[in-house]
């Protein structure tokens, strides 16, 4: 096959394909081979998991956790089922982030022209950002967040073609309903992101035109348009009473929140900080965060006054108010920051990825409109194609190269191999804080309860739960003997370790 360098839109359409291709084994790689240790918030979150009842994860969580306990709930099951292994502790999220991939190249294709090379910045803006990065495999619940953000952005696109009379198949518009009222469920942060649907669709209803239909075809599309708005609504009220509502009377959770929040006493430049997080956060790595920011935030501001210049006239096109939608979502955002309901951290911001993406891209179209901005326009689309790819490429070398690398995997290996021995030899295990290396479990997130050694060694996957061997908290290594005189009297012999090495100690006579 021979590429015509006069045909961007499918040279980046093929570069897209295999750096996905790329990733999607990367993922494969670390779930079906122990190459990713855990690390702390991991295994307060393992823990709940792998101790807690159903019934109990209803509940509080142990060491300041939070996560939508639909998805904890499967996720439980999953992982029960597959005898907590590594496999199935990374299973969940790797699936997830192949649906994001998947998910965002399709809505891609939906709503963007085919001829259009800047497209692809929706794909590569969502995958190569930190946070889907980070916690690709992880234990964690931020692939999720990505994943029904995007779904937000496809459910806007739906809406927004109903309303223009455009509607989708049968069972297409049931899959609709369905997504609408799930995915409050599955996500903490998707009611944001889905809330300017509702304002879309309020605009959509009263300003914006239907085209020249009868008085009874426009009756029939409002309640085809309202009817999986309506569904959503009541998602949301069902998963604050179910979920949400314990969540607020949490008093750890709200000690974790507090010092991320703003206040009366935030300075100027926290503030603006802050701000320019939201936009810079999409990248990864100074170079690149301050690419993306600048973009996005001259973006974000294009877009504002290019919807002011519109004047709110009747338009006919999705895309449109596709924008405006994206708008409302990072407006929204700030506004909820300045109210202190919300922090703005790349992690806890992650759903407006594809919104900005949006506006990055009408911006970057508009450059290329302009023969005078033409040149810029195609400089910085190249420079900034290159980052997307070369930051997945660096980002993913740096998680698995270096010495704190080789360490935690020795770490791991260790400490896998004195379980199952201490298990064989039904020997009860004492361990220090090392065995959760790199992450100090004495030095916590302010308000965020610690989780113990002993704790964190039970999240290992080769801890058996039947088993039920005890596992007790060592201070160091100097004294062991001394410190096996405050176990039980029927212990005898322990298995004692600091995470990188152990020994089996007998009992001082």
């Amino acid at each position: 096959m021979i590429l015509n360098p006069r045909d961007p839109v499918r040279i980046l359409r093929i570069l897209t394909i295999c750096i996905l291709s790329l990733m999607t084994c990367w993922g494969l790689a670390q779930v079906f081979i122990l190459i990713k240790p855990y690390w702390g918030d991991e295994w307060r979150l393992i823990y709940n998991i792998k101790f807690k009842s159903p019934d109990e994860l209803w509940g509080a969580l142990e060491y300041t956790q939070q996560f939508p306990r639909v998805y904890l709930q499967i996720m439980k099951a999953l992982m029960s089922w597959l005898g907590y292994s590594y496999i199935s502790l990374r299973l969940p999220s790797l699936c997830i982030g192949i649906i994001i991939m998947l998910c965002s190249y399709r809505v891609m294709n939906k709503i963007f022209t085919p001829d259009s090379v800047t497209r692809f910045f929706f794909v590569f803006l969502i995958v190569s950002s930190v946070t889907f990065l980070d916690y690709y495999v992880q234990v964690k619940q931020y692939t999720m967040e990505i994943l029904l953000s995007v779904v937000a952005v496809w459910q806007m696109s739906e809406i927004i073609d109903i309303g223009f009379g455009r509607s989708p198949g049968k069972w297409m518009y049931l899959v609709l309903c369905i997504s609408f009222f799930a995915a409050p469920f599955f996500s903490y942060t998707y009611p944001i992101a889905v809330a300017p649907v509702f304002i879309v669709g309020v605009l959509q209803l009263f300003i914006f035109s239907k085209g020249d239909i009868s008085t009874k075809q426009k009756l029939l599309l409002t309640v085809r348009q309202w009817v999986p708005l309506l569904l959503c609504a009541m998602g949301i009220l069902v998963f604050y009473v179910i979920d949400v509502s314990k969540l607020m009377v949490d008093p750890e959770m709200h000690g974790y929140w507090n010092y991320r929040m703003i206040t009366g006493g935030s300075g100027f430049f926290f503030v603006a900080g802050k701000l320019w997080d939201l936009f810079a956060q999409r990248g990864s790595g100074l170079i690149f965060e301050i690419i993306i920011g600048i973009i996005g935030t001259c973006a974000f501001f294009y877009g504002v006054i290019g919807w002011l210049r519109m004047r709110w006239k009747p338009v006919l096109e999705s895309i449109d108010l596709l924008r405006l939608y994206s708008i409302f979502v990072v407006v929204l955002t700030i506004c909820l920051f300045f109210a202190a309901k919300i922090p703005i951290e790349p992690k806890f911001n992650v759903y407006t990825a594809p919104s900005i993406a949006i506006l990055i891209i009408w911006l970057m179209d508009a450059m290329l409109a302009q023969t005078r901005f033409r040149k810029w326009a195609v400089i910085i689309i190249a420079v900034v194609y290159l980052q997307l790819v070369g930051n997945f490429l660096v980002t993913s070398i740096n998680q698995f190269t270096g010495p704190e690398y080789a360490k935690r995997i020795r770490i791991y290996e260790a400490t896998e191999k004195a379980i199952k021995e201490a298990q064989r030899s039904k020997l009860p295990i004492m361990v220090t804080a090392g065995v959760a290396f790199p992450d100090a479990i004495a030095n916590y997130v302010p308000n965020m309860a610690p989780i113990p050694a002993a704790s964190v060694l039970k999240c290992f996957p080769a801890y058996d739960n039947a088993q039920n061997l005890p596992v007790y908290t060592l201070d160091d290594m100097s004294d062991i003997k001394g410190d096996m005189k405050n176990l039980p009297s029927s212990v005898l012999f322990v298995m004692a370790g600091d995470g990188l090495t152990y020994q089996i100690v007998k009992r001082a006579d």
